[in-house]
């Protein structure tokens, strides 16, 4: 007979001796976990400098209160923190403080940013403890998805010395800033849209109905007169165009084909070009003070968005481009030394991507047009000069 006492267990054999299991272990706490993301944005469409504002949610989705951290705004993406081996700062500006966050607790931060002046679409994020310097469990979350937004360019045009007329409408997307005009002589449109800014000392007259040019337009009035002694004189057409050389060229010159200029190197003398298809230019043409040319084209003239100076008086019956096409619009300031006489005019170009030094759209022109007195007096050999009589009357 067995007797039970204390610290003694009852048990018929040895099967039924099994000992207690031991205590279950305290369950360990979930580890830290911020995630980021951005509420819907409330526009993703922006003027260029206009500021752009939406809000970042901040959440611990771990098990473990956080120390309190900042989340950062990358407006225009990379270079991002990749944590924990790489943190990044943040942008100038773009760093926002996250108070301590109980877990399952969230926070919304307001965030803002200016646009900048560069069109294009770009893509934002946000990183929370973007030093990475809290043990989250799960980093990727600390980055938000991106959003997309897009930033359009507004601009002006700026002429010098000369004149602005249309038969139609004359608007600009960008108004000058204080002091700067798109013509201090005179604008004709009908209308001018209030965009337009006219000098105060100049002349302006809306809804203005009689002809800018003769009849039938610029070109048929000049090809009327010097077509047939331009085609005394036909260009060689390589590759189904004519090229404009450098060197000495001087006279009327005519071009059945489209005309091309590559060269880079402007031509010498005075010329003007009949060209029977369209024109386009390609580099910069740069004349010397003692030299003039005169494009009087039938089809388009385009200037690629590369170049950045074209001088000359450029005549068209059609349309005149200062871009490459409707997508290829960011360049730098083009400079033109002449004038613009078109049946259509598209300046489509912006301010923006390898611009220099000068490439603000708000306080620059896109476009700076300077008429040369010049014109009037070295093409009169070529083109005549106006006839002018005089007449005496009574006092």
């Amino acid at each position: 007979m067995v007797v039970a006492g204390p610290g003694v267990n009852e048990c018929s054999n040895d099967a039924d001796c099994v000992p207690p299991p031991p205590p279950s272990p305290s369950p360990s706490p979930m580890p830290l976990d911020l995630k980021s993301e951005f509420l819907p944005w409330p526009k993703q469409f922006f003027s260029s400098n206009e500021t752009a504002g939406a809000t970042v949610r901040v959440t611990n989705v771990g098990g473990t209160k956080s120390a309190a951290t900042t989340v950062g705004l990358w407006p225009t993406g990379a270079p991002l923190p990749v944590c924990p081996g790489s943190p990044q700062t943040p942008p100038a500006g773009q760093s926002y403080v996250v108070s301590e966050l109980a877990p399952g607790a969230s926070t919304d931060i307001s965030i803002s940013f200016n646009v900048g002046l560069t069109p294009g679409t770009f893509t934002a994020y946000a990183y929370v403890i973007p030093a990475c310097n809290q043990p989250d469990a799960s980093w990727p979350n600390n980055q938000s998805g991106g959003v997309t937004y897009t930033v359009s360019a507004r601009a002006w045009f700026e002429t010098i010395a000369g004149d602005v007329g249309a038969k139609s409408r004359v608007q600009v997307s960008q108004t000058p800033p204080a002091g700067r005009y798109q013509t201090s002589y005179l604008m004709a449109a009908n209308p001018i849209d209030t965009s337009v800014a006219v000098d105060p000392g100049g002349w302006w007259t809306n809804s203005y109905t009689p002809l800018l040019i003769p009849a039938g337009g610029a070109y048929q009035y000049l090809a009327d007169r010097f077509l047939a002694a331009a085609k005394k004189n036909p260009q060689p057409e390589v590759g189904g165009h004519c090229t404009i050389p450098a060197g000495v060229s001087t006279g009327l010159k005519y071009c059945a084909v489209n005309g091309r200029f590559q060269d880079g190197t402007a031509p010498k003398g005075s010329s003007v070009w009949f060209i029977d298809g369209n024109l386009l230019i390609e580099k910069n043409l740069q004349l010397a003070p003692e030299d003039t040319i005169v494009f009087v084209v039938k089809g388009d003239i385009t200037l690629k968005t590369e170049v950045t100076r074209a001088d000359g008086i450029y005549i068209t019956n059609g349309n005149f481009r200062d871009t490459t096409d409707d997508a290829t619009i960011l360049g730098a300031q083009l400079i033109m030394r002449g004038g613009v006489v078109a049946r259509t005019t598209t300046l489509n170009r912006k301010l923006g991507g390898a611009c220099g030094a000068i490439c603000n759209n708000v306080t620059d022109p896109a476009e700076q047009i300077t008429f040369e007195p010049k014109y009037l007096v070295q093409l009169a050999p070529l083109l005549g000069s106006p006839s002018i009589s005089w007449k005496e009357v009574a006092p």
